[in-house]
C-alpha cells in the first residue's frame, strides 16, 4: 500500500530538507503504520487527495515555514531563533481548539485566519489545537473574536470550535510565561464553560480566583453553602437573581415565577446563610461562593 501510494503521488512527495528550506511552500506530512513520514507539497494535491489522506492516515503537523518555527520554539524552548517575523508594538496569542474531523486543513486555516488582519501567523500544536500570533501596531485596535467568527467556521467545517483570546504582550521574553498561562487557563476555561465558543479572560476571573485556592480554604468556605448544596433549584435561583444584576422582576421573568415567589426564595436564603445577597458586597461575595462551588463540581 505505501510504495502504491508513492507512486500515485510521487510529483508531490518531497525531502524532509527540501521542504525545511523551502519557505514558499505549503507542506503536508503524514505517519504511516510503519511510522514512516511522508512529505508532500501541498500545492501539487487535490482537495480530493488530501481529504482521502486524512482519512487513512495520521496527518502530522508540520512547521511549514519560519514564522511558524519561531514562535514554536520561542513558546516551548523560550529561544528566539532567527528574526522576528513581523516588526509590532504589541503581540497577542488567540488559541484555538477543534473537536472533529478537519477534511481540510489548509482551507481551514486560511477560513480562520481571514478573520484577522493581514500579519498573523498560524501554529498547530496538534490536530486538534494550535494558536494564532496577532501582530498589534495600533494600541487601539479592535478585538476580532466574537462568537460569529466560530459560528460561521463550524458551519462549513462541521467541528466544534472553541477560541480564547490572549492578553496583550510587549516583550518576547515574556512570550514564553504568557503563552503558558493561557494554555492553562484554555483548558480550565473548556471544562468549565464547555458551550463557549469564544472565551475572553475576564469572562474566567471569579473561575481563575476559586481554581487557584488552597484544599483547606475550598473546604471551609463552601461550608457556608454547605445547608443547601443539594438543593439545585434554589442554587440556580440565586444564580440566575445575580446574572440578571439583583434585579427581582427581571429574574422572576427569566424563572417563570411571580415575583413574589422569587422573593420568598431569597428571602429562604437569606435566612439559611445570614448573607444578604441583595447587598452588592455580600452578593459578591456569594457568587464567588457559587463559582468556587461550580469549578469544585467541574474539576
Amino acid at each position: 500500500m505505501i510504495e502504491h501510494l508513492k507512486l500515485i503521488l510521487k510529483d508531490a512527495i518531497l525531502e524532509e530538507k527540501e521542504a525545511l528550506l523551502n519557505d514558499n511552500l505549503k507542506i503536508l506530512q503524514y505517519e504511516f503504520p510503519n511510522k514512516e513520514i511522508l512529505t508532500l507539497n501541498a500545492n501539487l494535491l487535490t482537495k480530493e487527495q488530501v481529504q482521502l489522506l486524512n482519512v487513512f492516515l495520521k496527518s502530522v503537523k508540520h512547521l511549514n515555514n519560519t514564522d511558524q518555527r519561531f514562535w514554536k520554539t520561542l513558546v516551548e524552548e523560550n529561544q528566539v531563533i532567527g528574526k522576528l517575523p513581523v516588526q509590532s508594538d504589541e503581540f497577542r496569542f488567540i488559541h484555538f481548539h477543534i473537536n472533529g474531523t478537519l477534511q481540510d486543513e489548509l482551507e481551514f486555516e486560511d477560513a480562520l485566519k481571514n478573520y484577522f488582519p493581514e500579519n498573523v501567523t498560524l501554529v498547530w500544536n496538534n490536530n486538534s489545537k494550535g494558536f494564532i500570533v496577532e501582530y498589534i501596531t495600533d494600541k487601539k485596535t479592535e478585538d476580532y473574536c466574537d462568537s460569529s467568527i466560530a459560528e460561521a467556521i463550524m458551519s462549513d467545517f462541521y467541528v466544534k470550535l472553541s477560541i480564547f483570546q490572549g492578553t496583550r504582550f510587549c516583550e518576547l521574553k515574556e512570550a514564553k510565561e504568557i503563552y503558558t498561562w493561557e494554555i492553562s487557563t484554555f483548558s480550565l476555561a473548556r471544562r468549565i464553560l464547555p458551550n463557549l465558543n469564544v472565551i475572553q479572560k475576564e469572562q474566567l476571573i471569579p473561575f481563575i480566583l476559586t481554581n487557584e485556592i488552597s484544599g483547606m480554604t475550598r473546604k471551609v468556605l463552601l461550608q457556608t453553602i454547605h445547608s443547601f448544596q443539594e438543593d439545585k433549584e434554589l442554587l440556580r435561583t440565586i444564580k440566575i437573581f445575580f446574572e440578571c444584576n439583583l434585579n427581582t422582576t427581571l429574574a422572576a421573568k427569566k424563572l417563570y415565577m411571580h415575583r413574589n415567589s422569587l422573593q420568598y426564595r431569597i428571602d429562604k436564603f437569606i435566612e439559611k446563610t445570614g448573607i444578604d445577597i441583595r447587598q452588592f458586597q455580600q452578593a459578591a461575595a456569594m457568587y464567588m461562593l457559587l463559582t468556587l462551588e461550580e469549578t469544585n463540581r467541574k474539576l
